[in-house]
């Protein structure tokens, strides 16, 4: 039987999908986050559950340097709808083409972040984008294994600890499977989100249909991206991150699920076929200057050709890449191959991928909770969230058109 501490737990829903006799559920606490419910009635101690938990069964770590890329996809409509590069979109059409499923969160009708499989390429937006919240996995990945043993291509997408639950889950290699992670700093509480959309819905009078936490919008583009609120008719919301409220929560650490403080699976080398980040350390080399020297870089990369690159892509959205195993360098090889009009789709230049680890914390960083976390959720349980978060935040109380415009 699982037999595990709750901030060791990192909610993958990969010991509920091994049980042979559906004796698991995931149950959400009091921020939302999920952990495992067992009937011990019905339990045959079988261990499956065990076999497929992350935290109890970590998988092999690599302990070579993958080889890293900066790149992007360059088709606009999908580039347009990405958080960064679009390297994601460039797989999920790739595994599309090939008649496979791709498997990634969107958000359901009700606003629940919800993994889940789709084969149609119009689909593949609504898996683009931050969502910072945690996403619940369902029955994908059975799903996605169903795919995989009928000789179906699958690329199955999450974090860190939900793809080493899913590899884990499998328990066996398949060729006709992708697997893309990201620099992850923490998934957030989904209350938390809730609160923010209750808010919301409370200020407008109108459900929302859509979240997004990081647009490209006009100038602003990649280096300086929005966040927009669409509700039933119309856009609500649209305003930069560096004045959201629930995002301005997230960079402080608050909301963070417990194992995330101190997350087993940020580490150099992802067991992931493929590792995606920001490129902040390339379009914003100045962050260099406040880290160690050690990110200054490597002699085998071309400056000049990232230069070039960063110009090039036009503040659109560019990727550190890392390929962590040899699935993942020959699909990129495959994918370098790609054209349309004789011209090449993936654009991609070598990258030290040390770099982004110096200034993305989502590789790196450990943060603890703020100490007074727990009154920020009691007071949310009682008050609105605009009444609430802004001294937890360090910004004076101001009213809701001057925070939405920026007045001062």
């Amino acid at each position: 039987m699982l037999e595990l501490e709750p901030a060791a737990c990192t909610g993958c829903g990969a010991c509920k999908n091994a049980c042979p006799y559906d004796c698991i559920t995931m149950a959400p606490d009091e921020r939302g986050f999920l952990y495992p419910r067992i009937d011990t009635t019905r339990c045959i101690q079988c261990g499956a559950c065990e076999a497929a938990c992350p935290p109890l069964t970590p998988l092999m770590a690599y302990t070579s340097t993958p080889p890293a890329s900066l790149a992007y996809f360059d088709k606009a409509h999908f580039r347009d709808e990405a958080t960064s590069g679009a390297i994601f979109a460039m797989l999920a059409e790739l595994v599309i083409s090939k008649g496979g499923v791709v498997f990634g969160a969107s958000y359901s009708p009700d606003m629940q972040l919800r993994h889940r499989g789709s084969d149609d390429i119009s689909d593949v937006y609504k898996f683009q984008g931050v969502k910072l919240s945690q996403s619940d996995t369902l029955f994908t990945m059975r799903e996605a294994r169903e795919a995989l043993d009928a000789g179906r291509w699958v690329l199955y997408t999450g974090t860190p600890c939900q793809i080493e639950g899913f590899l884990a889950f499998l328990g066996r290699e398949y060729e006709t499977l992708i697997t893309m992670d990201f620099a992850c700093a923490a998934v957030s509480s989904p209350r938390l989100l809730m609160y923010y959309l209750d808010g919301l819905h409370k200020d407008f009078r109108e459900d929302p249909i859509s979240f997004r936490v990081r647009e490209k919008f006009k100038n602003h583009g990649y280096r300086d991206p929005y966040t927009k609120y669409v509700g039933k008719d119309t856009v609500k919301l649209f305003m930069p991150v560096a004045r959201n409220e629930y995002c301005q929560l997230y960079e402080r650490g608050y909301g963070y699920r417990p194992s995330c403080r101190q997350c087993a699976f940020r580490k150099d080398h992802h067991v992931a076929d493929f590792t995606i980040s920001d490129a902040w350390s390339a379009v914003k080399p100045d962050w260099l200057e406040t880290v160690a020297t050690a990110a200054a870089g490597a002699p085998h990369i071309d400056q000049a050709a990232i230069d070039a690159l960063v110009d090039e892509s036009a503040n659109k959205g560019l990727s550190v890449v890392q390929r962590n195993t040899d699935q993942a360098e020959a699909i990129w090889q495959e994918c370098l191959a790609l054209t349309v009009k004789d011209k090449p789709v993936l654009k991609a230049v070598d990258y030290d991928a040390d770099r982004e680890k110096a200034v993305n914390k989502g590789f790196t960083t450990d943060v603890p909770a703020p100490a007074d976390e727990a009154t920020l959720f009691e007071e949310l349980g009682t008050k609105r969230f605009r009444k609430v978060v802004g001294k937890y935040i360090g910004e004076e109380k101001q009213g809701f058109f001057k925070r939405l415009f920026g007045r001062r």
